[in-house]
């Protein structure tokens, strides 16, 4: 297991990503990277990590193995459904409670107001992100997948190769990632401090929530959709 991508175990058992979220390990933006190659640059314990990972291999079957096995449309349709439409629903509510919580406590926590314009920055970057996957990415693949089932030649596309947006949303991927390590950071793992009110702690989970559900997101998408799409593509050639 540990010359295998983080990403290709987190994608055969999605409850893997529990082991990887515990000890700070990228499953979406570095899947690529093999197990040996991440605790070997985070310095961890080896035998401790894989123990763990077999652990929950050995448990009940993967709750996300279905999403591997999903034809490219259905794909897009969960990701759509689930992902875009929690980050469309959720940021407002989100917005809103730091705005609160800024006005409220921003005078003893000034870190409250660089987690508020960070968030604002990531929420509508993120937004940008959704529409150019909704216009442009999503139906192109899911006119593919129609076609290679149809027998029919490949759809024309403007941008040529399908790798040209899948490179483009991967490396907005990767500034997502970022932001959110920010976000980790600022509000110390997501920590309410001790004189923060329920709105506060409130806040901070449903922040944690959001980074959980955007990991989910990308590996979806980084790990599964993209290089099926790609493969899907040279099948023509």
């Amino acid at each position: 297991m540990i010359d295998r991508s983080i990403g290709e175990i987190v994608t055969e058992n999605f409850k893997t990503a529990r082991v990887f979220g515990k000890y700070k390990i990228d499953f979406c933006c570095g899947g690529k990277k093999t197990l040996e190659e991440v605790i070997s640059e985070k310095n961890l314990n080896a035998a401790e990590i894989l123990s763990e990972l077999e652990l929950v291999q050995n448990a009940a079957g993967s709750d996300y193995q279905v999403l591997d096995q999903m034809n490219l449309s259905d794909l897009i349709t969960y990701i759509t459904d689930q992902h875009h439409a929690y980050i469309r629903n959720q940021g407002p509510i989100i917005t809103a409670r730091l705005e609160k919580l800024v006005r409220v406590h921003g005078a003893n926590h000034p870190e409250l107001m660089e987690i508020q314009n960070l968030f604002a920055t990531h929420y509508g970057a993120l937004i940008q992100h959704l529409m150019k996957e909704e216009l442009i990415l999503f139906p192109y693949i899911k006119a593919m997948a129609g076609n290679f089932a149809d027998n029919a030649p490949k759809p024309s596309a403007m941008f040529g190769s399908v790798k040209n947006p899948i490179g483009m949303m991967e490396v907005e991927h990767v500034e997502v990632g970022r932001e959110l390590e920010e976000l980790r950071r600022l509000t110390n793992e997501f920590q309410c401090p001790p004189d923060g009110c329920t709105t506060y702690r409130t806040t901070y989970d449903e922040l944690h929530a959001w980074e959980i559900d955007i990991h989910t997101h990308v590996h979806l998408e980084n790990n599964i959709l993209h290089p099926k799409a790609t493969a899907l593509e040279a099948s023509w050639n």
